[in-house]
């Protein structure tokens, strides 16, 4: 795996905000240094800015999601069995 060199570590604080100032003046150093340099910073700058702000992953709340399906079917299982009384504990296969 390849190591992370200063400059991609000065470029990743800069964009998570946690660059300090003699780091900030090194990017910037290396930035103005060349054409090259400076077109790769705000192309991975661009990326950076484009991509979600929140890489947190969002996944499902199973209760909510029970409760859902329980709502969809709820009228098929009253139909199909005259005794179930929505609202009583043990109407559902799962204590939630």
């Amino acid at each position: 795996m390849k190591e992370v060199t200063p400059i991609e570590e000065y470029i990743i604080r800069y964009l998570q905000g946690n660059i300090c100032d003699k780091e900030l003046h090194e990017l910037m150093d290396w930035i103005r240094s060349s054409e090259e340099n400076k077109t790769l910073f705000f192309e991975i700058k661009r990326i950076h800015d484009s991509s979600p702000k929140n890489r947190e992953i969002l996944l499902p709340d199973p209760a909510k999601s029970w409760e859902r399906m329980f709502t969809r079917i709820q009228p098929e299982l009253t139909q199909k069995n005259p005794l179930f009384l929505p609202g009583r504990s043990g109407d559902r296969p799962f204590n939630m």
